[in-house]
């Protein structure tokens, strides 16, 4: 865990935990170590942060979660995150939304 180590972590630490979660369908952890990132790090998310965090949901099938979020970015979405929820869409067969 990052909060047990004397280690700083930085955005990568922060893709790659989250990408862990969305492969463990740890979706609840994953969220938090995003929230972590700027509230107990001072960590500004990068694109691949943001994008993390929409595979985490498309992947748990959250795809109204992971559309809400892609809005919410403060930065326009580039082609990777728009291919995950479009991928996840033709996995769960949610295409109308």
């Amino acid at each position: 865990m990052v909060r047990e180590s004397d280690v700083k972590p930085y955005q990568v630490t922060f893709v790659a935990l989250i990408s862990a979660c969305s492969h463990a369908s740890l979706v609840e952890e994953g969220l938090t170590y995003f929230e972590e990132m700027d509230k107990e790090y001072g960590i500004t998310p990068l694109d691949e942060n943001h994008w993390s965090v929409v595979d985490l949901h498309a992947r748990a099938g959250r795809l109204n979660e992971a559309k809400s979020f892609i809005a919410a970015m403060p930065k326009k979405p580039g082609p990777s995150v728009w291919g995950t929820l479009l991928g996840a869409c033709k996995i769960f067969k949610e295409i109308s939304k």
